[in-house]
């Protein structure tokens, strides 16, 4: 069979050089939100888009990786919500920490 070495090539997305800009915003945009809703993470997700110039999945499957430990999923503005600020900025700082 046909086997994809999941852990590897979640790895080579991580080591983008789109991820540590993308993360970085996303962290930056969470902080700043007041309250977590799927609606406020929405407009976050929106401004990194914004100020990176990255879109589509160069956005969204690094920081699902981070915060799921997987690609596929329940939508990322519920998963932020249900997570939790505190929760997401600990994954996002220290996966940042590992792939600078």
């Amino acid at each position: 069979g046909y086997h994809i070495d999941t852990e590897t090539y979640y790895y080579e997305i991580l080591k983008m050089d789109s991820t540590s800009i993308v993360l970085d915003s996303f962290s930056d945009e969470l902080y700043k939100l007041s309250t977590i809703t799927p609606e406020s993470v929405k407009g976050a997700i929106k401004s990194v888009v914004k100020s990176t110039g990255f879109k589509g999945k160069l956005v969204f499957m690094p920081i699902r990786i981070v915060l799921t430990g997987t690609m596929h999923g329940p939508d990322l503005n519920n998963i932020v919500t249900l997570l939790g600020k505190e929760k997401c900025l600990h994954n996002l700082d220290n996966v940042s920490a590992l792939i600078k």
